[in-house]
């Protein structure tokens, strides 16, 4: 099943080459990062073969779909209040006043229209899509395949794929940064594809790369010295997320990534938190071609499994003190 818009949410430009300040920051398969790994909430499932994470635009899913929403109650309201008022009143108005409730009804389906075109735009970027897309990176096969916005697969080497630290704008963050990843042509300068990594932060922030180190050891080295401290995942690989993990969620998002406290920020989050609940609801569940999970088979008795029945002991997790989520109750998301 396809989703209804298929057009890239926030696309990249393709068809390009590289640009000099993306291979003067270019990071490496094979070189280890300065910071320590860390999943980052970023972990829908890990074992010993593949490591599967959601896209980067999934944290924060419900940030236009709530305004989206209001938008289109706007619309209601501006084009039907006004025609029903003149429906119950319209016997008593004299021939003037009923040209100017005319007018005024007129004017209230227009204003509904712009409306409606402002929240179908909002709603593009989140509703009638898929609810996330996820990413998978077999240590085994050492391929990665990423979930594209059409629902088509993209399947790469990992040893192939250019990684790179970018710069993103985004609001209360003057100097975001973020891993983003190009598939490549042959010739090794024109980018075909591009993602990024769920993590982004400040630049030069300490702990900017921790997510990319989870996911470069893994590929590495294996998921030995990794699964001890996943005690938490994204419960979302065959299931919609429900209301108040994805509260939960975005809450961590928000608190974690602009340093507002908690309860300051918990209404604004529940405003979100419905949007992203209704966006859930109406989007379609990614499943992975059976060529792809025909390559990313588990083994029955794989030690390293980190699903929803399978989390690591949060009393024996030792989180750092910047981590996402510290303040949350150690549960299931």
């Amino acid at each position: 099943m396809k989703p209804f818009f298929k057009t890239p949410i926030f696309p990249y430009e393709l068809n390009r080459p590289l640009e000099p300040l993306e291979k003067q920051q270019q990071i490496f398969q094979n070189q280890p990062s300065p910071c320590s790994p860390w999943h980052q909430l970023s972990v829908i499932k890990m074992n010993s073969t593949f490591l599967e994470c959601p896209d980067k635009h999934f944290a924060r899913k419900g940030f236009v779909s709530g305004p989206g929403v209001v938008m289109i109650i706007m619309y209601l309201g501006m084009m039907f209040f006004p025609l029903i008022i003149v429906s119950i009143r319209w016997s008593g108005y004299s021939d003037e006043n009923q040209v100017l409730a005319i007018i005024l009804v007129l004017f209230g389906f227009f204003g509904g229209g712009i409306m409606l075109w402002i929240g179908s735009h909002f709603f593009r970027k989140e509703m009638f899509r898929y609810t996330h897309y996820p990413t998978r990176f077999n240590r085994k096969t050492r391929k990665v395949y990423r979930f594209r916005d059409d629902g088509t697969i993209m399947v790469e080497d990992w040893d192939k794929l250019f990684f790179h630290l970018a710069a993103i704008p985004e609001l209360f963050k003057y100097s975001a940064q973020e891993v983003r990843v190009h598939r490549l042509s042959e010739d090794g300068e024109t980018v075909l594809d591009t993602f990024a990594l769920p993590y982004s932060d400040e630049a030069h922030a300490p702990h900017l790369l921790t997510q990319w180190e989870f996911v470069r050891q893994y590929m590495e080295e294996g998921p030995e010295k990794l699964v001890g401290q996943v005690d938490v995942v994204q419960d979302i690989a065959d299931r919609r997320q429900g209301f108040w993990a994805g509260f939960s969620r975005y809450h961590a998002s928000m608190v974690g990534q602009y340093m507002v406290p908690g309860l300051i920020i918990a209404p604004l989050t529940l405003f979100y938190a419905v949007g992203r609940w209704i966006a859930m609801r109406v989007c379609i569940i990614p499943v992975w071609p059976a060529e792809v999970e025909a390559e990313c088979k588990i083994e029955p008795d794989d030690p390293y499994i980190r699903d929803r029945d399978n989390l690591a002991d949060p009393a024996t997790v030792e989180a750092p003190e910047y981590a996402i989520g510290r303040w949350r109750k150690r549960r299931r998301t």
